[in-house]
């Protein structure tokens, strides 16, 4: 694989990332959901300095695994979250205008098609990196921001990527 922008990566490719992350530097699921989680978080606090009511949907995959150690951090930092699981389903008179901030941790980089209003007009953060769909579709992406999901570097330069470096935060 040649040096590519970081903005092409497709869900294959995430995947041969995580996997060599896994089988060659030992680095497990669980401790990248718990960088993803951190990278959330460390964005929230960061970057979003209004942000005090936060809307957590948490799906069954890894990406509800990442929100969920999100929901700690913001938790104990003194954010009032309000966390609900895929199965919840959402009574008609939900107040979604109540809060500052909602999280999705249903949808991952298996997504198919575009994002549909008012979603496709809100900040976008990516662990890992960015996913083709938020290049090819500027449009429905929002502000992108990137956050470290904890692969090593050198998984990155293995694949011939130019990866970002999350030495000084974990969003970029």
């Amino acid at each position: 694989m040649t040096n590519r922008k970081l903005s092409e990566y497709t869900t294959k490719e995430m995947l041969e990332l995580e996997n060599l992350a896994s089988e060659k530097y030992g680095v497990s699921t669980d401790q990248m959901m718990q960088m993803a989680g951190r990278s959330i978080y460390d964005f929230v606090a960061g970057e979003l300095p209004g942000v005090k009511r936060v809307l957590v949907v948490a799906g069954k995959g890894n990406n509800g695994g990442d929100v969920l150690v999100a929901v700690d951090l913001l938790a104990m930092s003194g954010y009032e979250v309000t966390a609900l699981r895929a199965e919840e389903t959402f009574p008609n008179d939900f107040d979604f205008s109540r809060f500052d901030l909602i999280i999705d941790g249903l949808f991952g980089f298996s997504l198919r098609g575009n994002p549909r209003p008012p979603m496709d007009k809100i900040i976008t953060l990516a662990l890992g990196m960015p996913k083709r769909g938020l290049a090819e579709n500027p449009e429905y992406a929002g502000k992108v921001y990137l956050g470290n999901l904890g692969i090593p570097a050198e998984v990155y330069r293995e694949k011939g990527i130019d990866a970002p470096d999350f030495l000084e935060r974990n969003y970029i």
